[in-house]
């Protein structure tokens, strides 16, 4: 939902990039003398000949990105709030494109600056910003839980400040996350859409509807969920325990900084590391199992302990009894199959493993609570809430 839809039918350059651009030296400052431009375009979004134009903007000086895209604002074109994700994402299309296409042979010096390329958008996007507690973030929090209110109208119940930026005193991404509560999941999203805020889709937890407002002054996540949903509790508990526990926040302080480390250090030796945000995940369980969080959530599976969980259902409950190996360990990656995890609290105690079908309909091909877990009523509420999401996403 990143990339240009295909609304836009503007004439696109194509291969248009700063060596079109020639320039002279008038009284000591460069002007520009001549564009060359080529045959070749087609019919797409404005936001490619941004994404060539500035490919190699972090090899030049400030000014030049600075000044492109004062002359585009000064013309009247309005970039979206998440024009440089979109950017980014455009370039590596192309930059791929180009990989696959080039002569590794004879062009040894093209492949490594496309490399090259490809790394520092990969930087850009692994960037984490963590800043010392900024006194206005609660403020902040209170002027746009108005706006969200509003926006949602009838379907609105409450609204929370989490995460980081909701703690007195912890280090924090200046990113405001914001906790929305409504009476179905099915509402309206003009009212956000009104306010520029963009829909992410869920990630990793399938009953959530994410949104996201991107500005040089203001980012926020906004979480929106059902009433009553596992999820607002665990929010709440693990934002009131780093409140209450000034060594646990601390703690969770310090290990942002370690892991920060850990990722500039991976970057240097040419490594791709995304420790900061899997790398958080032991000490948010101790944390929420210490502030008492019982209830039942289910979730795709994301964290390694996560896939580890559900290799390990699927080969103690159907495959080794069957004395062969998993042969469909294929569908970890395939976008047609879903794998969750349900949780009790911070202990997994069941898998499942859904298919997707075309025509809108699904399959479960798998279903199973740890042994040591059954006769809780596990099984049926896991049911329930797959069934819960499938008809959410417009599933048979």
């Amino acid at each position: 939902n990143l990339l240009p839809d295909d609304t836009e039918s503007n004439l696109v350059h194509a291969d248009f990039d700063p060596a079109n651009i020639l320039v002279t030296e008038i009284n000591g400052q460069l002007e520009v003398s001549g564009i060359l431009d080529w045959e070749f375009s087609f019919a797409g979004s404005t936001l490619c000949d941004v994404a060539n134009m500035l490919r190699y903007a972090h090899q030049m000086p400030d000014e030049y990105q600075d000044l492109f895209l004062k002359g585009l604002r000064g013309s009247g074109y309005e970039l979206p709030s998440s024009w440089q994700i979109t950017v980014n994402l455009l370039n590596i299309v192309s930059l791929l494109d180009c990989l696959v296409r080039s002569d590794s042979e004879n062009r040894p010096n093209q492949i490594k600056d496309i490399q090259e390329l490809i790394a520092h958008i990969f930087d850009v996007f692994s960037k984490v910003e963590v800043v010392p507690y900024d006194t206005s973030w609660p403020n902040i929090f209170d002027i746009e839980a108005k706006k969200i209110k509003a926006a949602l109208g009838n379907s609105f119940s409450s609204i929370h400040h989490v995460g980081s930026t909701s703690v007195p005193a912890l280090a924090a991404k200046p990113k405001i996350d914001i906790i929305a509560c409504v009476n179905h999941l099915d509402f309206d999203y003009q009212g956000l859409a009104n306010l520029n805020y963009e829909y992410r889709g869920g990630f990793n937890l399938p009953l959530r509807k994410s949104f996201t407002y991107r500005s040089p002054d203001l980012n926020v996540n906004l979480h929106i969920f059902e009433v009553n949903d596992p999820e607002i509790e665990l929010n709440l508990l693990f934002r009131d325990y780093l409140r209450e526990n000034v060594q646990a926040r601390d703690q969770y302080a310090a290990l942002k900084y370690q892991l920060l480390e850990d990722d500039a250090s991976h970057k240097k030796d040419g490594a791709m590391y995304r420790g900061y945000t899997l790398g958080k995940h032991d000490l948010i369980q101790d944390i929420l199992n210490k502030s008492g969080f019982k209830r039942l959530r289910f979730v795709i599976c994301t964290h390694r302990a996560e896939w580890v969980a559900a290799k390990q259902f699927r080969n103690k409950y159907f495959f080794e009894p069957n004395k062969i190996e998993d042969p469909y360990t294929w569908t970890f990656d395939h976008k047609d199959h879903k794998h969750f995890i349900l949780y009790q609290g911070v202990n997994i105690v069941g898998y499942a493993h859904v298919q997707l079908w075309p025509e809108n309909r699904a399959a479960l091909r798998i279903i199973v609570i740890d042994e040591k877990n059954r006769g809780k009523g596990y099984g049926k509420e896991f049911m329930a809430l797959i069934e819960k999401w499938l008809k959410l996403e417009g599933y048979k």
